[in-house]
């Protein structure tokens, strides 16, 4: 069939052991941030050597830091660098900014702008007000969007469908301390945020 040959056509364009060193970077999450050689090798389901390698040129290019005290290994500075790149060129961050600024002075509180990209959540940009509380959020974390007040709020505003769509994608954990359970519990709440 016509799609059959349209994903050999895509496939053969894909560089392998960049999707298995892609494979590996995916398992770096803002709570689970070092691993060994083991652990990664497991996780990913590639060989030890395979895994072994990707670390190495990693490693050798500054995107992987090896800690030989702990045997674990760490992001490097280099994805500091391009999260700061990609942060800066955002235009969405560049357009709110000012605002941001005129908002966080005025209400002397914390501004968010967070959006939801590929089925994810994340925050983009933030402004501290002069209040004492600080919200902690980590920008550029990816996240499902019912663990965010905003993410939630993002959702509140969607399209039926595609909210639907995504709170079945994200499974339900006992996300809200005991209180929104189920799907329909979600939902509902979400239309009341609405009106």
């Amino acid at each position: 069939t016509s799609m059959a040959r349209e994903r050999v056509e895509r496939e053969r364009y894909v560089v392998k052991v960049l999707e298995k060193a892609l494979k590996v970077l995916d398992e770096y999450t803002p709570h689970e941030h070092a691993f060994t050689l083991d652990a990664l090798t497991k996780r990913t389901g590639l060989s030890k050597p395979a895994v072994y390698r990707i670390l190495r040129t990693m490693e050798k290019n500054g995107y992987i830091r090896y800690d030989q005290t702990d045997g674990l290994y760490r992001l490097g500075l280099r994805f500091l660098e391009l999260g700061n790149s990609v942060f800066s060129s955002t235009s969405i961050r560049k357009s709110a900014s000012p605002y941001l600024d005129s908002i966080a002075r005025t209400l002397k509180a914390t501004v968010l702008v967070g959006v939801i990209l590929d089925d994810q959540f994340a925050y983009i940009d933030k402004r501290e007000g002069d209040s004492i509380l600080k919200i902690p959020s980590p920008l550029g974390a990816k996240m499902a969007p019912m663990d965010s007040f905003l993410g939630l709020t993002l959702l509140a505003f969607m399209e039926p469908e595609e909210r639907t769509r995504l709170l079945k994608l994200h499974p339900l954990r006992n996300r809200v301390q005991g209180r929104l359970r189920t799907l329909g519990e979600i939902k509902a709440r979400l239309d009341e945020v609405k009106r």
